[in-house]
């Protein structure tokens, strides 16, 4: 579930079957782990060392890549604990 906290060194997921497809199967979903996993990481720690009384905005919206890459950066900076987005 989005938002949810995991661990270092600890598996979210097995994927099992012929050696292709799992390749195939691997990159798509680290891909949609990674990405949203360090954002939201690197916002948690900048809101922690923010600390709560701070507001905390991103503005990547207008400098990110890919058709939907500044809204994806906004959503898990808001799962990080920003305030808000440009």
């Amino acid at each position: 579930r989005e938002g949810t906290v995991v661990f270092p060194r600890e598996p979210l997921l097995r994927i099992e079957g012929p050696l292709a497809l799992a390749q195939l199967l691997e990159t798509t979903l680290l891909t949609l782990v990674n990405y949203p996993s360090l954002v939201a990481t690197n916002a948690a720690r900048m809101r922690l060392a923010a600390g709560k009384d701070k507001k905390l905005v991103e503005f990547g919206l207008r400098r990110a890549q890919g058709a939907d890459g500044g809204f994806s950066a906004s959503k898990y900076c808001m799962i990080g604990g920003f305030d808000g987005t440009s």
